[in-house]
């Protein structure tokens, strides 16, 4: 093994594991939001508000599931991009360009995971921690990936023989 390949697999593991104790920040502070949102809030449950009107549209007594989930991702979102890329990955480069690459990745688990418990919660009933717990480590798979290889990858020098 290559001298660069060890340090990118040291470097790949030093990520890893800054990146679980990022996730495990933003799990808590999600769940946090989820719950307080889900139980205490009842959020589209009874509200005079414009949810209730899509929960009828599609035959529900609420979507509290799917709206105290959109709150709480967004509340570990913000988080999350601080921290990962201060401290898990390091990132310098372009903030526009990462903010932009961040939001979409996490606009698209944000999707996935409210489909999901809105179908598996909202709809079918099931049991929203262990629904959204499920659902939330499919999402951290997908961030983990999406951050390393395309929202905060290091920028490859331009050797000078490439500038012409």
């Amino acid at each position: 093994m290559s001298m660069r390949a060890h340090q990118d697999q040291g470097e790949t593991k030093r990520q890893v594991i800054r990146f679980a104790v990022v996730g495990c920040i933003n799990v808590l502070v999600s769940l946090l939001v989820f719950q307080v949102c889900y139980s205490a809030v009842q959020l589209g449950a009874g509200l005079d508000l414009w949810v209730d009107g899509i929960a009828l549209r599609l035959d529900l007594e609420s979507i509290n599931g799917a709206l105290s989930n959109a709150l709480g991702y967004s509340a570990g979102m913000v988080s999350s991009f601080l921290l990962n890329k201060r401290w898990t990955f390091r990132a310098s480069g372009p903030l526009g360009r990462q903010l932009q690459r961040f939001l979409f990745l996490n606009l698209v688990g944000l999707a996935l995971s409210s489909l999901s418990l809105l179908l598996f919660v909202d709809l079918l009933q099931g049991p929203h921690l262990a629904i959204w717990g499920i659902t939330t480590l499919a999402v951290v798979l997908l961030n983990f990936y999406g951050n390393k290889l395309w929202t905060f990858r290091a920028q490859r020098p331009v050797m000078s023989h490439e500038r012409a």
